[in-house]
């Protein structure tokens, strides 16, 4: 096993590996593949295909409300602010697949809760001039998502990324 082997854990798309000199962010699999089709290192694709179904939900919800149909409109309406929402929530996320360690400001640690939610980190960084945030999401509970958190946790810890309980 070699020194980046014991310093890696499992992400929802393939592997993260800390260095002393930065965290890099490898995709790896069918889900690797394909994040990096969709998003490449950028998550302005993914960000303009929420717009688009966001505010085509806002006007068919609007239609829908003008044809007197409440229920379908409010729902719809309710869809598209959700989407609307998420996009001005993430403006300010990455998807960079290096993060520099020196220009690490925080990591907030978001422990899993299955079957609900699945582990992940939000590390917040400078990228230029502009704070950023990079999630690394961590596997699900049906692919062992509660271990590999552990391990994460460990793996962080151990690399002076995260303070010792």
């Amino acid at each position: 096993m070699s020194k980046f082997d014991e310093n890696s854990f499992r992400t929802k798309t393939g592997t993260c590996t800390i260095t002393p000199e930065r965290i890099i962010l490898s995709r790896e699999g069918l889900r690797g593949v394909a994040a990096e089709r969709i998003f490449a290192n950028s998550i302005s694709r993914g960000l303009t295909f929420y717009s688009v179904l966001g505010v085509a939900a806002l006007i068919f919800g609007i239609w829908s409300m003008t044809k007197y149909d409440f229920v379908t409109g409010s729902i719809l309406c309710l869809v598209g602010l959700f989407f609307v929402w998420n996009v001005i929530t993430s403006r300010n996320n990455s998807a960079t697949p290096v993060i520099e360690r020196s220009t690490i400001r925080t990591i907030d640690v978001h422990p899993p809760h299955p079957p609900l939610t699945r582990g992940y980190f939000a590390v917040l960084f400078l990228e230029g001039n502009k704070e950023r945030k990079r999630l690394i999401m961590l596997p699900g509970s049906l692919e062992g998502g509660q271990d590999e958190f552990e391990r994460a946790m460990t793996v962080m810890r151990k690399t002076g990324l995260l303070e010792k309980p």
